[in-house]
């Protein structure tokens, strides 16, 4: 009597421990695995909204805006591992790499403060730099490299150089609608990204 009664409590122990390693999984998926949507205010009164992925155990947040009246396609992932994020826009075949200025749980307590409201868009026109990445692995690593996939990458930046001769040695690539370059904050990059060509300038990164 005395063995069952102790192999009862054993069996009883060991579902505890099942039970518990269980449940702790579900609450480590829940919490470091979410999603939410952003959405924004546009011009005609409604909103477009943006579909966000935390995930952070691997310290990466993934976005995605559709294409419609007022946005262009834009799809970015930030990784904190390596302090980038990058923005694929099909529509101008060009990925755009930005460093992040903020911590991840920073980024994650913004989105979570902001699930009610419908973030307005700045209306103004910005002007961005943006020029060519060599080689994206060597400086943005694997990981975002591989997000960018076969199209071509360029780094937004600021420039130490007159605007004259800047403007001797570039292209320009004009969106016609709206570009969500930095994800989650309500600024619209709605005018011109300027691709200098040439190796003789001085830059910096824009959001460093």
């Amino acid at each position: 009597m005395i063995e069952v009664s102790s192999y009862i409590m054993a069996l009883y122990k060991i579902t505890q421990v099942l039970l518990g390693t269980f449940v702790l999984g579900i609450i480590s998926q829940t919490t470091l695995a979410q999603e939410y949507t952003m959405c924004y205010a546009v011009r005609n009164g409604s909103d477009t909204c943006m579909a966000i992925n935390v995930d952070l155990e691997s310290k990466l947040i993934h976005s995605h805006i559709k294409d419609d009246d007022d946005f262009e396609d834009v799809s970015t992932l930030e990784d904190y591992n390596t302090g980038f994020a990058a923005s694929r826009v099909e529509s101008q075949d060009g990925c755009f790499v930005r460093l992040l200025v903020t911590s991840i749980e920073e980024q994650v307590a913004f989105i979570q403060d902001h699930q009610e409201t419908a973030l307005p868009v700045s209306d103004e026109d910005m002007n961005v730099l943006a020029v060519s990445v060599d080689n994206p692995e060597e400086e943005i690593g694997e990981k975002l490299t591989n997000f960018c996939g076969d199209i071509p990458v360029y780094k937004l930046v600021k420039i130490e150089e007159s605007e004259v001769e800047v403007s001797k040695r570039q292209i320009s690539v004009t969106f016609k609608k709206c570009v969500l370059l930095c994800a989650f904050f309500p600024t619209c990059f709605t005018t011109t990204i300027t691709v200098p060509t040439g190796s003789t300038i001085t830059y910096i990164w824009l959001f460093g």
